[in-house]
Parts: structure tokens; C-alpha cells; sequence
């Protein structure tokens, strides 16, 4: 999928509580072709996150109510959250900083103030990363479906019922000791 095709399908939520980074970011990734949503804090992106499901969430770090880190957590923590890349935009440069962006579940890091052209190039980045994990766990379930079901039926096969079977086998010894 070319960058355009893939910016005009894909959904960016922008969390600040600066207006001014909000509107600035919303224009440029809307001008490189992406739908964007706004957000002021976390907890009004946690609250979109239940009737919307973006492909991609910038998320400030230092927020009021509900910083970042906390967003993030809470973020990754609902089956919805889980396999987004979430790209987490701050003054913060410190190494703690950065380390606890990434143990809470941020995908990347940018440091403000923003390079609008850098913004662009790393939020299509994270989308095409995106796609190539949903294929990869796509393939992964053709295949695993692919070993143990038949092909003409759909019934499950021989092989799945040894590799249960086998399963089975270990967790009793596993749970007889």
C-alpha cells in the first residue's frame, strides 16, 4: 500500500493539553493526507478509545490529570490498546524518562520541540511497521490453521490431536508432582 493510500485510511489521535501542539500537529498530519482526532488528556483518549479504535495514538507525556505514562499503561492494558503503536512526544530527554516511556508501552519516542517533516515520516513508519506485525500474525494463523485442520473439511486433524494430546500429557505429570 503506497503512503498516501495508507494516510488516507488510517486514524491519528493526538493527545496534548497544549492547543497550540494539537492544532500544529492535527494540520500537518491532515495536509500529509491522515484523519486525525484531538484529545486534551488521558483520560478523554482513554474515554475515545471506547467508541473509536485509531491506528495510530501521539501521546504528551506531561499532561495534567492523567500523565502520558499513566495514558500509555492504562492504554496497552485494553485488548484495543494492545498492538497500536503509540508515539510518545515530550520535552523530556532524560534517559529515565525515555527507559519508562518504553516499560509502560510506548512504541517510539520524540522529543519536542517537534520537526513537523521527522513527525510525518515517523508516524507513516509506524503504520507500515503495524501492517508487516498484522500480516506476520495473519500468516501465522493461516498457517497454524494450514497444520491442524483439514483442508477439505475444516475438522480438526491427526496433528492437533497429537499436539493436544501431548499437551495434555505433560501438564498431568506437571500437575501430579
Amino acid at each position: 500500500m503506497a503512503d498516501q493510500e495508507l494516510a488516507e485510511t488510517s486514524l491519528v489521535l493526538v493527545v496534548d493539553d497544549d492547543p497550540m501542539i494539537r492544532v500544529l500537529v492535527t494540520e500537518i498530519l491532515q495536509q500529509i493526507g491522515f484523519v486525525v482526532e484531538q484529545a486534551e488528556n488521558g483520560r478523554e483518549a482513554l474515554d475515545f478509545l471506547e467508541h473509536c479504535q485509531p491506528d495510530v495514538v501521539l501521546l504528551d507525556v506531561l499532561m495534567p490529570e492523567m500523565d502520558g505514562f499513566r495514558t500509555c499503561q492504562a492504554f496497552r492494558a485494553l485488548p484495543q490498546g494492545r498492538h497500536v503503536p503509540v508515539l510518545m512526544m515530550t520535552g523530556l530527554d532524560d534517559i529515565a524518562s525515555i527507559d519508562h516511556a518504553f516499560e509502560v508501552g510506548a512504541t517510539d519516542f520524540i522529543t519536542k520541540p517537534l520537526n513537523y517533516t521527522i513527525l510525518g515520516h515517523r508516524v507513516r513508519y509506524l503504520l507500515r511497521t503495524m501492517q508487516a506485525f498484522e500480516s506476520a500474525r495473519r500468516s501465522k494463523r493461516e498457517i497454524h490453521h494450514l497444520a491442524f485442520y483439514d483442508a477439505l473439511t475444516n475438522l480438526p486433524n491427526r496433528r492437533l490431536f497429537g499436539d493436544r494430546l501431548l499437551r495434555a500429557v505433560e501438564s498431568a505429570r506437571r500437575n501430579s508432582h
